[in-house]
């Protein structure tokens, strides 16, 4: 009963405390613990590695006992029966028809995690500043009418195809840069809209400023975009193909940094206050609340509450936002859409009570 060679561990520093993960880095099985465990268990892993357990166990602590208890249930030693998968909310996502395993370009290399996030916010606040800076570009109205088969064809078919590539071209460089693995990269549907995912070996066991570089990168990608359609528009580019590109890419960060649905944001999230399953936490730290048995929560769990709260005023304010802009963009009477955005606004927000109410 020895500990597999491939148990990892790594200690990341999240917005509620440092924590402690172990796992294995090609499959999906970890175990988190708290900062008070860090050094307890991180040294009864590097002093048991290589070390047969089985004659031993009755010499050990009843603590390590319990370590050694926990890591076979979950199959970290080469005698346990079998590895237990974690939370995988990717499952999800929708159906996937087909994936490959893509080979590493070798034309990108880890940069390390510091130096790729200082010159990801940088390049991230250029846009944003060049952005701001080009309001007046931004398509103010759009001619539906006037649109040629060329161009319908274009933004219809061509354009969301164009989107997600660039979109998950994004996580795959910062991949690469951060030095993580890609398992797969996937080709699927979400009902009748083409998804294209990457997946990842060992993203679970990066720090937490790996994971939110590769979650984020999608979303830097649809930034550069967004940028590089303004430029067009501020040199003279007026096509209405370059307009719905703009739209599409400013519609798709503000989409992905929501953090109620399955999105870049909600990944974020995840990875930031390091919590996996965020949004049954938050609703059962919400639940607590309302049912004034908060107490009995710890100053995680209510944080998490807070960012779920956040996430919903978020969620609700972009949508209306959106539907509201681009309504007028595309010409629609604001009589028509105010009443439609007041029950969209209001059936996520009745969504969201239910399920909190439903936990017990």
């Amino acid at each position: 009963m020895i500990l597999r060679s491939d148990l990892q561990y790594c200690v990341s520093k999240t917005l509620f405390g440092e924590q402690l993960i172990v796992g294995l880095g090609l499959e999906n099985s970890y175990i988190k613990f708290g900062k008070k465990q860090v050094d307890h268990v991180t040294s009864f892993i590097d002093q048991t590695r290589g070390r047969e357990m089985g004659q031993a166990m009755g010499e050990l602590p009843p603590q390590e006992q319990g370590l050694v208890k926990l890591f076979d249930s979950y199959g970290y030693y080469d005698t346990s029966p079998e590895i237990k998968s974690s939370f995988n909310e990717y499952v999800r996502l929708g159906r996937i028809f087909a994936s490959v395993v893509p080979r590493p370009f070798a034309g990108i290399r880890s940069g390390g995690e510091k130096k790729t996030a200082v010159i990801s916010a940088l390049i991230a606040l250029a846009c944003i500043v060049f952005c701001l800076s080009s309001v007046a570009a931004f398509p103010a109205q759009l001619d539906l009418l006037s649109m040629s088969v060329t161009e319908i064809i274009l933004c219809a078919l061509v354009m969301p195809v164009v989107f997600l590539l660039n979109h998950e071209l994004g996580h795959y460089v910062m991949a690469q840069l951060t030095g993580t693995e890609i398992k797969s990269i996937s080709v699927g549907f979400f009902i009748l809209y083409p998804i294209v995912l990457v997946q990842y070996n060992g993203l679970h066991l990066k720090k937490t400023t790996a994971k939110v570089l590769v979650t984020l990168g999608g979303v830097l990608f649809n930034l550069l975009a967004l940028t590089g359609g303004l430029a067009l528009k501020r040199f003279g580019v007026h096509s209405i193909v370059v307009d719905f590109w703009i739209l599409a890419n400013l519609s798709g960060i503000l989409t992905n940094m929501d953090v109620i649905g399955m999105t870049d944001g909600y990944f974020f999230a995840s990875s930031v206050t390091g919590c996996q399953n965020l949004r049954l936490k938050g609703y059962r730290a919400l639940h607590a609340f309302f049912t004034r048995r908060a107490k009995s929560e710890d100053m995680a769990s209510r944080g998490i509450g807070i960012v779920m709260v956040g996430a919903l005023l978020y969620s609700c304010a972009m949508l209306a936002w959106q539907t509201f802009t681009y309504s007028g963009i595309f010409g629609a009477s604001p009589v028509l859409i105010t009443p439609l955005v007041c029950i969209v606004v209001a059936a996520v927000l009745f969504s969201f009570i239910r399920k909190v109410r439903r936990l017990s």
